[in-house]
C-alpha cells in the first residue's frame, strides 16, 4: 500500500496489526519499520514511541525512535532519546 502510495490504507492496516498482535510492542516496531521504509517519518516515529512506551528495556526500540526522529528532522529530540538510551543500557549494565 506504502509503495502504491496509499498510505492512509497502509496506516489503518498497520494500526489494526498493531491492536491485534499478541505482543503490541514488538508489533509497533515493525510498523514502524515499514512506515520508516516507506520514508513516513511522522508515523514511524508514534509507532516507535508506542513500542518504546510499552517496552523501555529493548534499546533497538529507542534507536529505532531516534532515526525516525533524526530522518523527519527533529534532531533535538533525537539525540535526548539517544541519551536516554544510553543511560538505560549503562543501567542495565551495571545491574
Amino acid at each position: 500500500l506504502l509503495a502504491q502510495r496509499k498510505s492512509s490504507q497502509a496506516r489503518a492496516t498497520l494500526d489494526a496489526m498493531v491492536a491485534a498482535a499478541p505482543n503490541p510492542a514488538e508489533a509497533a516496531n515493525a510498523g514502524g519499520l515499514v512506515l520508516l521504509e516507506g520514508r513516513e517519518f511522522g508515523g514511524a516515529r508514534e509507532l516507535f514511541a508506542s513500542a518504546v512506551r510499552q517496552s523501555r528495556k529493548r534499546l533497538d526500540y529507542q534507536l529505532n525512535l531516534a532515526r525516525a526522529e533524526a530522518l523527519g528532522g527533529d534532531r533535538d529530540a533525537a539525540v535526548r532519546t539517544l541519551a536516554a538510551a544510553g543511560e538505560s543500557e549503562s543501567g542495565l549494565a551495571s545491574a
